[in-house]
């Protein structure tokens, strides 16, 4: 159950999971709105990055300025990698 106490969860190998990345990406049911449990709430990362990438009305009001500097980088690695294969 969540911290506040609006979600549950019944994934198998929770531990395991929450150890690795902190992520939780299935079998998550809002407790009041689906109390039969029948649909999950929870995204993989694919269905997520995919949503993002969409530009789905669900990250409308998503803050990105905190990825641009890991933009940034990335962008400089390949130029990096680039000038590299030239010479």
């Amino acid at each position: 159950m969540s911290k506040n106490t609006e979600y549950i969860t019944h994934a198998k190998g929770l531990d395991r999971k929450t150890k690795i990345n902190g992520i939780i990406d299935d079998k998550v049911y809002e407790i009041k709105k689906d109390p039969e449990q029948k649909m999950s709430v929870a995204l993989s990362k694919d269905d997520f990055a995919q949503l993002i990438y969409d530009g789905d009305e669900y990250c409308k009001d998503f803050d990105f300025v905190s990825f641009e500097k890991i933009v940034e980088v990335i962008r400089d690695i390949i130029k990096e990698i680039e000038c590299n294969m030239c010479v």
